[in-house]
């Protein structure tokens, strides 16, 4: 079940921020509640590190596009992008996968688990090591016997942290 948009807004009645209003939050609540009842295996997917509204509210935690304003970068969706070697990006993302656990959801699948293709973003660290030690801490801090966090990615090389973690392949042939 897709629980969040890129825009940062919430499916289902959460505490972490805004709830659509183009989704009936009602009707999610209720389907998340059969699913548990009936001991179904729900997996949610969520974008990772892209938020407008996590990132307009906190600025800090963002990818700056332009650093004399200080301003964050936009994507062609309109997106800011969080930034996955900051704190408070990965203590919000763990804040949602712990709601997500306790409404009865078995495992998250996290897109956009990424940089922003482009080359208009400040950025001086490796980004693949970011987003390897941001999956590491994702996993070491919210999987659990009961509890997988995935990742989708195009990328066959992504490699995986240890713990209870998979990975799903989107648009990669089996060849490779």
């Amino acid at each position: 079940l897709d629980l969040k948009s890129i825009r940062g807004e919430f499916y289902y009645t959460s505490s972490q921020g805004r709830l659509s209003t183009k989704v009936d939050v009602a009707g999610i609540d209720e389907l998340l509640a059969y699913m548990r009842v009936k001991d179904l295996y729900v997996i949610a997917r969520i974008p990772a590190f892209r938020d407008y509204y996590y990132g307009l509210g906190h600025v800090a935690h963002g990818l700056i596009g332009d650093p004399v304003k200080v301003s964050l970068w936009m994507d062609s969706e309109r997106c800011y992008w969080l930034n996955p070697d900051k704190e408070g990006t990965i203590m919000y993302i763990i804040s949602i996968l712990t709601e997500l656990r306790t409404l009865g959801v078995d495992e998250v699948a996290f897109y956009d688990f990424r940089f922003p293709d482009t080359d208009k973003i400040v950025y001086n660290g490796d980004r693949l090591a970011s987003i390897a030690n941001a999956a590491k801490t994702l996993v070491e801090a919210c999987s659990t016997e009961t509890f997988t966090v995935s990742f989708i990615s195009t990328d066959p090389s992504f490699n995986l942290p240890e713990g209870r973690c998979r990975i799903y392949m989107e648009n990669v042939a089996a060849s490779e």
